[in-house]
C-alpha cells in the first residue's frame, strides 16, 4: 500500500486534506486499486461515531468492523451539500458533481430500508447547515430545479461506472423526494 497526498491548486478554505491510497496485491506487478480519501478538519460531528460491520459484495464472510459516522450524520451532510451546491450556483461559482449526493440519499433513505432516526437528522441538520453558512425553509429547498437538472445530466456519466445497477434518475427522485419531508423541520420565515 502507498498513500500519496493529492496536490491542490489552492489551500482548501476548511483545511481539508486529500489523499490517494494505492493498493497492490501480491500477484499484481503494480498497484491497480486506487481509493480517494478526503479528510475534513473543520466539520464537527453532531452525533457519536458508530461501529458498523463492513459490507462487501463477496461470498466470503467478514467479521471486520469500522468506526464511522452515523447514517443520520451522513444524511444530514448530504442534504447540506445540496444546499451548498444551490448557493454556489446562485453565486455563479463552480460546483463539483453532486449526482452522487442524491444517489447516497436515495440508497440510505429510500432503497436500503435501514432504520434511520429521522428526528435526529431533523435535529442536527440546522447545525450542519450553519457550519457551511447555508439554510433552508422546507424540504423543497433540497430539490432546487437547477440542482436537480444538473444532477440528472451527471447521473450516467459520474455513476454508471461505479454502480452495477444504477436506477433511472427519474425513478430515484420519485422514491426520494416524498421522504425528504420527514428528514427536515420546516423553518418559519423570519
Amino acid at each position: 500500500m502507498r498513500l500519496d497526498r493529492r496536490p491542490q491548486r489552492s489551500p482548501h478554505p476548511g483545511g481539508q486534506e486529500a489523499f490517494r491510497l494505492l493498493v497492490q496485491f501480491p500477484w499484481q506487478p503494480t498497484p491497480l486499486c486506487s481509493v480517494k480519501l478526503e479528510i475534513t478538519m473543520d466539520e464537527p460531528l453532531a452525533l457519536p461515531p458508530e461501529r458498523r460491520r463492513l459490507l462487501h459484495g463477496y461470498e466470503e464472510e467478514s467479521a471486520a468492523t469500522l468506526l464511522c459516522c452515523s447514517l443520520e450524520e451522513i444524511v444530514a451532510e448530504r442534504l447540506r451539500t445540496l444546499l451548498q451546491v444551490r448557493a454556489r450556483i446562485e453565486q455563479g461559482r463552480w460546483a463539483r458533481d453532486w449526482a452522487r449526493d442524491y444517489y447516497d440519499l436515495w440508497r440510505i433513505v429510500a432503497d436500503l430500508g435501514v432504520a434511520l432516526d429521522r428526528p435526529a437528522v431533523a435535529r442536527i441538520l440546522p447545525e450542519k447547515c450553519e457550519v457551511r453558512m447555508v439554510s433552508f425553509r422546507s424540504a423543497s429547498d433540497f430539490v432546487d430545479p437547477r440542482v436537480v437538472s444538473q444532477a440528472e445530466r451527471q447521473w450516467q456519466s459520474t455513476l454508471a461506472t461505479l454502480i452495477r445497477t444504477l436506477p433511472p434518475f427519474d425513478e430515484m427522485m420519485a422514491a426520494l423526494e416524498p421522504r425528504l419531508e420527514g428528514l427536515v423541520r420546516r423553518v418559519s420565515p423570519a
